[in-house]
Order: C-alpha cells, then structure tokens, then sequence
C-alpha cells in the first residue's frame, strides 16, 4: 500500500492499523470488486517502526532529489527564454 492510499483510505475508514507486537503493526485496508463494488478479500500488511522510518527516509530523499530536478529545469526554462528574448 501507497502512503497516498494510506492518508485517504484512513480518512474515509477503509484503513486500520493495529499494534501486534513490539514496534510491528498490522495494516488493513478494505478492497472492493470495481465490477461490482462489493467488498473483497482486505490487503493485510505486516510493518514495523524501523521499516517505516526506513521508507520515510528514502521517501525525503526522493523529495529532495526531485526539487533539484524542478529546480534545474526551471533554470533552464530561463535561461531558455533569455536567449529567445536575444534573437
């Protein structure tokens, strides 16, 4: 399951999450059929607080490495524009 699934399915409780141990928790997520809406098998996964932290960490990483691509794109979008205005 996708951090984005996970903010929205808790919001709109299709999403739990229960302790099952020390530092592990159980996630659980509702799936419906999208032929017949009716309700499925759920998706059922085992986490712990140094996987998550892990994933958090790469997730940050992922963010920053992509600002800097915005961000040099965006240079040379000027830097484009300054030329076109030259000629």
């Amino acid at each position: 399951m996708d951090m984005m699934s996970y903010v929205d399915g808790k919001a709109n409780g299709s999403v739990t999450l229960t302790k099952v141990g020390f530092q592990t928790y159980q996630l659980v997520a509702r799936k419906f059929d999208p032929s017949t809406g009716k309700e499925t098998f759920p998706e059922l996964v085992t986490l712990n607080r140094q996987n998550v932290a892990e994933a958090q960490a790469a997730a940050a990483t992922e963010l920053a490495n992509a600002t800097k691509r915005a961000a040099g794109m965006a240079q040379l979008i000027s830097d484009l524009d300054a030329l076109d205005s030259v000629a």
